[in-house]
């Protein structure tokens, strides 16, 4: 059974994932909308409504969606609406116009209180992308599709489902099929990859990783169990207060199960917490006896 941490109805595992799943899917409903309004000369948009349900996820919650809401594409956000509106404000009637613009203006602040500041490599690439909704009956009906795509068109990585349906669009509007993987190397025998990477926000600076095949090991992937971001903020938290406790007081972390998120007030802090994550990914006693382990079945690879 799974260790409970949080009275949180969105703050233990599971429910935190699916709690990022919903901020994810707010992000992109935004990303959809906001570039119709780089030119439309409607007051009635759809941008707007998406903009305020992604508020109301963000309200209240600060730093818990760390890593999902990227401060620069929300004030882009920001600056095609307010040219929008000063387009199409005439359209509104006098008595409404000022509120809505002062209720847009309370929408954006809101989200940007939940963003961060990281560097555009790490999500320009994402916001072109868009998403297509497919329903099924029931349960049943989408596991019988994911069986008969796996075993009709098996593929060594990712969902055979969703590889297929990818397959059948690039065939209706024409695009040349990728040449076959012939690669023999499997999921578990990629090179693992080390790869923090390290922002300035606010007079501190913020460590992210996503990546962690490196902490998994050997003892682990014959469990079948995977290292999450709990796992690693378990050790380094509890590693750094044994042997820092100086620069222990100086680190907030604040992880999701598929991302670590960590601020540190100052150079040295940063220095020893950077240190501590190279010693646990390449010294798995150390990390075994530094972790708090919550199990973790493997599951297959999912796009949020």
């Amino acid at each position: 059974m799974a260790s409970i941490y949080s009275s949180d109805l969105h703050g233990n595992e599971n429910a935190s994932i699916t709690f990022s799943a919903a901020i994810l899917g707010a992000v992109w409903k935004v990303r959809s909308s906001i570039p119709h309004l780089a030119h439309s000369r409607k007051a009635d948009e759809y941008a707007p409504g998406a903009i305020h349900a992604l508020r109301k996820l963000c309200e209240g919650e600060g730093e818990k969606v760390c890593g999902h809401i990227h401060r620069q594409e929300v004030e882009e956000w920001r600056s095609t609406f307010r040219a929008w509106f000063d387009r199409v404000k005439r359209l509104f009637p006098a008595k409404l116009a000022k509120k809505f613009l002062a209720n847009a203006e309370g929408d954006f602040q809101a989200i940007l209180a939940c963003s961060v500041q990281m560097p555009e490599s790490f999500w320009r690439g994402s916001v072109d992308e868009r998403h297509l909704q497919i329903t099924f009956k029931n349960d049943n009906a989408l596991e019988a599709a994911r069986s008969a795509a796996e075993e009709k068109h098996p593929v060594e990585l990712g969902s055979a489902l969703h590889k297929y349906i990818q397959a059948c669009i690039d065939t209706l509007v024409g695009n040349r099929p990728p040449a076959p993987n012939t690669a023999t190397e499997t999921e578990d025998s990629q090179p693992a990859v080390f790869a923090p990477r390290v922002t300035r926000q606010d007079g501190s600076w913020l460590v992210y990783l996503d990546q962690f095949d490196c902490f998994d090991s050997s003892h682990d992937l014959e469990q079948d169990i995977v290292t999450t971001a709990y796992d690693i903020e378990d050790a380094v938290r509890n590693y750094v207060s044994a042997n820092h406790p100086a620069a222990a007081k100086a680190l907030r972390y604040n992880s999701e199960s598929s991302l670590f998120c960590m601020r540190a007030s100052n150079l040295t802090a940063l220095s020893t917490l950077l240190k501590a994550l190279l010693l646990l990914a390449t010294d798995h006693q150390l990390m075994a006896q530094y972790r708090v382990r919550r199990k973790s079945k493997k599951k297959g690879p999912k796009k949020c």
